[in-house]
């Protein structure tokens, strides 16, 4: 969950992070220097983070398939995945179970 209070970074504040000052215009050569060499390290970071995701997408997958396999042994050949998703959302929501919880008699 993201903080609703973090504020959106710039690209002015996070050159400003990266190189200690501002941009201002007195050194165009070397500003555009120092935005090639962050551009460069925000793409960087970019594919990193994209490795990682395709890596936690199979995960994901991997452990999905695990989970029904082990279901299908439970459930022989009677198991329908498709149905087994389609009511994946079909349950009380906390709120839900915590009324009911409330509402129970000898409480």
């Amino acid at each position: 969950m993201s903080n609703p209070n973090q504020s959106v970074p710039t690209p002015t504040g996070e050159f400003q992070l990266h190189f200690g000052t501002a941009p201002d215009s007195s050194d165009a050569a070397a500003e555009c220097k120092n935005w090639e060499k962050l551009c460069g390290e925000l793409l960087a970071e970019r594919e990193k983070l994209r490795t990682e995701l395709a890596k936690s997408q199979r995960e994901s997958a991997s452990y999905r398939k695990s989970l029904i396999h082990l279901l299908r042994k439970d459930f022989n050949d009677d198991f329908d995945v498709n149905l087994a998703f389609a009511h994946l959302d079909d349950k009380p929501t906390i709120e839900e179970l915590i009324a009911e919880l409330e509402q129970a008699p000898g409480k």
